[in-house]
């Protein structure tokens, strides 16, 4: 009989994997016991011993440092966050109310009472001149004429209204109608080409927006509304009217040419105070030194056709462009509008 048969063979080749397997179980319980004791290891200038007594313990784990209380207090934390999501002005579209001279005329408290009951609204508009020259608030311009109103309430009103948080004031001002500066200033009026001072329907006189007093004039009001705390001066009717009798030079300047060095004077005249120059203009050349245009109508197609002509000036016509009407139709709804406060205007 052959020792090394095929069956002996692979028995053989069993037995050695089988003491094979064993030898590595034992070398791996060996290198467990030696990684366990090595815990209770102990050093010493004798040698090395094991102490099983000595109790383990893990290190202390040293807590992250905290802020300061003191150092990040909570107000900057609220200031930071305020800053960060501070609003634009020029940025929100505007929906609210105007008031105007008949308003201011007929009882202060009224229109007080009315904004009380109103709601959802972050602007208001308030006429603070009429086209006759009158102002409505207590104006220190040399030469300027109060309106018939209770200026001390009016005065009482606008500073309510320019306290409030969050609602956005705008001055109201006839450009350049104003025969009560005109009385004084001949040279700065619009005149017939007869020579005569030329008047519209309401029979006011008309400034020349190509005069430097007219300019200095329109400047002084803006800044002294700034003083008051308006966040926008409109000047409206920032146009010279449509009429060919009126005496023109279109060889020196044409009029829309006059128009926007008058709009771009006003904007540098304005560098450095807090009022934005807002007017009432439909002419993109004009319109591009303004932070705003107004337009007053009762159209609702005009807001298709006015916003295609200020595309490149004014991109943004929900907050660029302000609709000023008494009409409730929702195309209104796609730019700012500004409605009358009290019914009947």
């Amino acid at each position: 009989m052959r020792i090394f048969s095929y069956r002996n063979k692979r028995t053989l080749r069993r037995i050695a994997l089988i003491v094979l397997l064993a030898a590595v179980l034992l070398g791996l319980l060996i290198l467990a016991r030696i990684s366990y004791l090595g815990r209770y290891a102990v050093y010493s200038p004798d040698g090395v011993y094991f102490d099983k007594t000595q109790k383990l313990q893990r290190a202390p784990q040293t807590p992250a440092d905290t802020p300061d209380a003191e150092e990040y207090p909570f107000e900057t934390i609220l200031s930071a966050a305020a800053e960060e999501t501070e609003t634009d002005p020029n940025a929100v579209q505007l929906q609210g109310f105007y008031i105007s001279t008949t308003m201011l005329a007929n009882s202060v408290d009224e229109v007080r009472q009315a904004l009380a009951d109103a709601d959802g609204y972050n602007a208001v508009l308030i006429d603070v001149k009429s086209p006759l020259g009158n102002f409505y608030y207590s104006t220190d311009i040399a030469d300027a004429q109060t309106a018939d109103a209770d200026i001390a309430a009016c005065d009482a009103l606008i500073k309510e209204l320019t306290e409030t948080p969050d609602l956005i004031v705008i001055a109201r001002v006839p450009a350049f109608s104003d025969p009560n500066f005109v009385a004084k200033h001949y040279s700065s009026a619009l005149t017939t080409k007869s020579g005569d001072l030329w008047m519209d329907e309401r029979r006011c006189y008309w400034l020349r927006p190509d005069s430097l007093d007219a300019r200095s004039y329109l400047a002084a009001i803006a800044l002294e509304l700034d003083a008051r705390g308006f966040d926008e001066v409109l000047f409206d009717n920032f146009t010279v009217p449509d009429d060919d009798s009126v005496a023109w030079d279109t060889e020196a300047m044409t009029q829309v040419a006059a128009l926007e060095d008058c709009a771009e004077t006003l904007g540098v005249n304005l560098t450095g105070s807090s009022i934005r120059l807002a007017l009432g203009t439909t002419v993109p050349s004009v319109a591009q030194y303004a932070s705003r245009v107004y337009v007053t109508t009762e159209k609702a197609n005009d807001v298709m056709t006015v916003t295609e002509a200020m595309r490149e000036v004014l991109p943004d016509a929900s907050t660029q462009i302000v609709f000023v009407t008494t009409s409730h139709d929702t195309r209104f709804d796609a730019a700012g509008v500004i409605r009358p406060l009290l019914g009947g205007e």
